[in-house]
């Protein structure tokens, strides 16, 4: 599952060619906190003229729901690891669906299946 980090550096040209390429495959997962996330930035940005651009690029992607099991797990782990809430979210979702989380965010560096790029 892509955090919100991946998909702003993927527009801002900073990925690596691989990473750049398992993106724009449009077979990846992104949470709802995370189209969230892209919809506020975007608007926040100035740039709200290129949300429908944005919005139909990741539109492929499946967007997985914040459910209550997900919001049990996001509330224990924010405890737990005391990552700020909406990290805890992303990294519930992804843990909740057995996924790997792909991120930039250092905060997220010792918890397990998470890869930072």
């Amino acid at each position: 599952m892509l955090d919100t980090s991946v998909i702003i550096a993927f527009y801002r040209g900073e990925l690596s060619s691989d990473a750049k390429a398992a993106i724009a495959s449009g077979e990846s997962s992104i949470s709802v906190l995370t189209y969230t996330e892209l919809c506020r930035y975007i608007h926040l940005a100035g740039r709200a003229r290129e949300w429908n651009e944005i919005k139909a690029a990741i539109s492929t992607y499946h967007i997985l729901p914040l459910t209550p099991e997900v919001g049990e797990r996001a509330a224990k782990e924010a405890i737990r690891s005391g990552l700020a809430l909406a990290d805890a979210i992303s990294y519930a979702t992804a843990a909740e669906h057995g996924m790997t989380l792909y991120t930039r965010d250092a905060d997220f560096r010792k918890l397990k299946n998470v890869v930072l790029v």
